[in-house]
């Protein structure tokens, strides 16, 4: 049981010292990326809207777009301009 217990602290370790590093990680959203996650937003909310009113063919529509459409897009979308990309760190 003790063998199992250390070899998951050295993970833990390892996992740690790798974050350590890495440097200048930069996770980057733009304002395309906010108005694509925005709009996701707004198609699942009218989606399930439309659910409980009961208009199934709508609903789907709206979910479908909004899951697997415009989040996936929302994710992957470059930046919207040049005002939005990163500035480089000495």
């Amino acid at each position: 049981m003790e063998k199992g217990s250390k070899r998951g602290k050295k993970t833990v370790g390892r996992t740690r010292a790798r974050l350590a590093r890495q440097e200048n990680v930069v996770v980057f959203v733009g304002r395309r990326n906010v108005r694509f996650l925005g709009a996701a937003l707004v198609a699942i909310a009218l989606g399930f809207g439309a659910l409980a009113l009961g208009s199934i063919s709508i609903s789907t529509i709206l979910l479908v777009g909004g899951y697997l459409v415009l989040v996936p897009w929302a994710i992957l979308a470059g930046s919207g301009g040049a005002g939005d990309s990163p500035k480089p760190s000495a």
